[in-house]
């Protein structure tokens, strides 16, 4: 899981900036991706995640720096319970942020909170063990096995009809911007992380799928029944991928994707797909909620509207 680390705003109406470290009183600037001083500089409130998340037995792994001023990653270890990991990940979400809130910051998994760094993903990796506990995704080629690709072919095919759930709310769509290391497509390829589906390098027994096109504000929940319902299309279809891709998929937007959560609510709400596999009554339900959230949001002015036109 990716977020960000902000200074304490005095009321919701403020932007927000960069956290100052407790440490050093010096604000997060540049980027540092992987860099070990903003691990320092933060070192008391990982430090603080770390121990809460032992406690409450959620398997938080490696902390890292990424691509833009006071950004993070925070992993967690694969488990076999896929509910856990849906638990994990809602249990993360909340201890990182009531730990910045004791440390004096805020943290946010908003995917797009600065137009102009890196956006918030939450990446899922994800392979499958058959009933003689041997993983079907396994295979000595780099691309993995035939079955992997069928499960590549479904969740190409499904990725669009269940976007409302990876991209849920009207900031989403501000991250799929190209050339920021976020899927704009539905490519794949292995060790490739610029496409919308990763195989990363690993031991044969250890091949797995990286999706990388859910936000890190996604409800986990949601995002691994999603993922998991296109796998299983997949596979039990034999859906033939794409050609995997080794070069920079990020580079143009697939004119399909949606652009927009009006248009991820129109797609989900008419999916056959998504009616098979979460019933009619739930998909009507999210696409509601998601439009009268759409409507009030509408309904309210925005600053840049008086910016640009009071004086009219």
């Amino acid at each position: 899981l990716e977020f960000y680390l902000f200074k304490k705003r005095k009321n919701l109406s403020e932007k927000p900036q960069p956290a100052i470290s407790n440490e050093t009183n010096r604000q997060s600037e540049g980027t540092q991706v992987y860099g070990m001083r903003e691990l320092d500089e933060f070192y008391d409130f990982l430090k603080d995640v770390n121990n809460y998340c032992k406690i409450q037995d959620i398997p938080a792994s490696t902390a890292s720096s990424e691509f833009a001023p006071g950004q993070f990653e925070i992993n967690l270890s694969h488990t076999n319970n896929i509910l856990k990991s849906a638990d994990d990940a809602a249990l993360l979400r909340r201890v990182i942020k009531e730990t910045a809130i004791k440390h004096g910051y805020e943290a946010s998994f908003l995917s797009k909170p600065f137009v102009n760094e890196t956006g918030s993903g939450m990446h899922v990796h994800l392979s499958i063990f058959d009933e003689n506990n041997d993983n079907i995704f396994a295979s000595s080629k780099e691309e993995g096995s035939e079955k992997l690709g069928f499960a590549i072919g479904g969740l190409q095919k499904t990725n669009y009809d269940n976007f409302l759930i990876f991209a849920p709310n009207i900031n989403s769509y501000r991250r799929f911007q190209p050339d920021q290391f976020v899927p704009v497509n539905n490519s794949w390829g292995p060790n490739n992380r610029s496409v919308a589906f990763r195989i990363p390098k690993s031991e044969n027994n250890s091949k797995r799928i990286e999706h990388r096109v859910a936000g890190a504000e996604a409800n986990s929940y949601l995002v691994l029944a999603a993922i998991l319902s296109g796998i299983h299309l997949g596979l039990t279809n034999k859906i033939q991928p794409s050609e995997f891709r080794t070069d920079n998929a990020c580079t143009h937007i697939d004119p399909n994707m949606p652009k927009n959560i009006e248009k991820s609510i129109q797609l989900f709400e008419n999916s056959r797909f998504c009616k098979n596999y979460f019933s009619n009554e739930y998909v009507q339900i999210y696409s509601d909620l998601k439009r009268k959230e759409l409507k009030t949001f509408n309904s309210e002015i925005s600053d840049i509207e008086y910016k640009w036109y009071l004086n009219l």
